[in-house]
């Protein structure tokens, strides 16, 4: 492709661009979260300083049980009510976090580290978080290479569109009817917003490469009523 940069625009785990990290096909790495606790996470993750503080904390704290997990599951999530989903939207100029919280990592991790397939209710495992410590040495590694942004997508996906040499991938939250869960994301992206992406990405024909991921099950749904009207075609594999 030739392409010399790799941007990620909704970030994720960071398994995609971890994994991209670790193969250095590409000179500059940038994976973009608008979740705050999220990019709190991979911020610990990439500092010196507060991976060793996060390290010792992982050792610290003891098995949850249920009781604890869906206590713990209680406090560190907050439902969005529909003013602060709307008031999220469109706010282009929002300054990224400022103040790297490492308890909250470690709250999420454990979490995710108890939870049914790393989102579900909880799951009894003997598997204490101290073990991890190890192979995350090598994930703070891999997080050298990489720059972190916490803005909303638009901003950056913008920002990266109109480099040549840039190969970008939009893993967005699924549209609601192809969801398990209906609340499964701490910021809400919806349909509106589906549509307000493809109508950019649709627009018109821009010198960054773009990968687009999400499900297709009918010829005529939103993505393939929007992608059809881009000025170069768009291919579904």
């Amino acid at each position: 492709m030739g392409c010399t940069s790799f941007a990620d625009c909704f970030g994720g785990s960071g398994f995609i661009i971890l994994l991209e990290s670790s193969l250095n096909l590409f000179e500059t790495i940038s994976l973009n979260k608008g979740s705050a606790s999220i990019y709190n996470f991979h911020s610990v993750m990439k500092s010196e300083v507060y991976f060793q503080q996060f390290q010792a904390r992982l050792n610290a704290p003891p098995q949850l049980n249920q009781e604890s997990f869906y206590i713990l599951k209680d406090i560190f999530y907050t439902k969005k009510s529909d003013h602060d989903i709307k008031s999220f939207e469109g706010r282009e100029q929002r300054r990224q976090l400022q103040t790297v919280d490492v308890q909250k990592a470690v709250q999420l991790y454990a979490i995710k580290h108890y939870a049914y397939n790393c989102q579900g209710g909880f799951t009894t495992t003997k598997i204490p978080l101290a073990s991890h410590v190890a192979p995350l040495k090598k994930t703070h590694l891999l997080y050298q290479s990489i720059e972190l942004s916490n803005y909303y997508y638009r901003k950056f996906l913008i920002s990266h569109l109109y480099e040549k040499d840039c190969f970008i991938i939009m893993d967005p939250p699924y549209l609601q009817e192809f969801r398990v869960q209906k609340q499964s994301y701490e910021l809400e992206f919806t349909d509106r917003q589906h549509r307000s992406m493809l109508q950019l990405l649709s627009r018109q024909d821009y010198p960054a490469k773009v990968v687009l991921c999400g499900y297709k099950e009918k010829e005529n749904d939103m993505y393939s009523r929007y992608l059809k009207r881009a000025p170069v075609p768009w291919h579904c594999i």
